[in-house]
């Protein structure tokens, strides 16, 4: 069978990551907009945390504004433009085509106010089925971290990624069918293994579980989690030093709005905690 697109080294357990890790408020008390314009196709999005979980009331937003066309330039693309609570500026921006040679992406990265720390990222897809990514800093290209990855038969996915100091590389391989997807990494440097399985049951079940193995403790991390429906989600995290439960339900309150609940449970250290985020778009 054809192949597909290579995905991304950190893409690769993408859909467990998105049952296991996103849509939890956890602490805080936090307002989301979003909102689309007609310039550009331009979208607006802007975090404000009224309690950030502490007895202090923080009122600073950050606000973040994607350009996916800024002024009519087709050949760029402002990936984000953020302020953050601590006024600090982060731009993100991406060329098409770099240099006019075909499926070549260049991707800048740095804070406005400090233009030496900016970094520079080089990816190449159009070499099917392979994928090739290196990153650096714009001063210091000795100083890069790459990966390559490739998908020789649909639903199988390879990738291994390296940096400038050598040693062996961090792998990674994806298999995925239907409704099923196993992902297994491993950091040999580190002595460390992972894997993680993502099940979709349903149109509103999905599940996924996620393992962590160290040369050190073995079994060192075990996450469960569900999500139905997009709307209820839940999760057991266990770790050498923590057990976890936490849960979420998103409220939808009308068009455009909706309210995010959620709760955290620190079995050993007895700890509770608890959010809320309410969503403009």
């Amino acid at each position: 069978p054809p192949s597909m697109a290579a995905l991304r080294f950190d893409a690769f357990g993408h859909d467990a990551s998105e049952v296991l890790n996103v849509g939890y408020a956890q602490s805080g008390y936090v307002l989301q907009t979003k909102k689309s314009t007609r310039w550009g196709g331009s979208i607006v999005e802007t975090q404000v945390s009224c309690f950030d979980g502490t007895k202090k009331c923080a009122t600073p937003a950050t606000l973040s504004w994607r350009l996916p066309k800024p002024f009519g330039f087709s050949f760029v693309d402002i990936d984000k433009l953020e302020l953050d609570r601590a006024g600090k500026c982060k731009l993100d921006a991406s060329f098409a085509n770099a240099c006019g040679v075909p499926g070549l992406k260049v991707d800048v990265r740095f804070p406005v106010e400090d233009l030496s720390k900016a970094a520079i990222g080089c990816t190449y897809a159009n070499l099917r089925p392979f994928l090739f990514r290196l990153d650096c800093p714009a001063r210091s290209p000795g100083s890069f971290r790459g990966e390559v990855t490739c998908a020789p038969v649909r639903g199988a996915h390879l990738g291994a990624k390296f940096t400038s100091e050598g040693g062996i590389p961090d792998l990674a391989l994806r298999l995925s069918s239907g409704r099923l997807a196993i992902i297994l990494g491993a950091r040999v440097s580190q002595g460390a293994l992972g894997t993680s399985a993502f099940l979709r049951v349903s149109p509103h079940f999905r599940y996924a579980a996620s393992l962590g193995f160290s040369a050190t403790h073995g079994l060192s991390s075990t996450t469960l989690g569900m999500v139905y429906k997009n709307v209820y989600r839940v999760k057991v995290a266990h770790s050498t030093r923590e057990v976890d439960i936490a849960g979420s339900v998103l409220f939808p309150v009308s068009k455009g709005i909706s309210l995010l609940g959620g709760v955290r449970y620190g079995v050993k250290q007895g700890h509770l905690s608890w959010g809320l985020a309410l969503k403009l778009e």
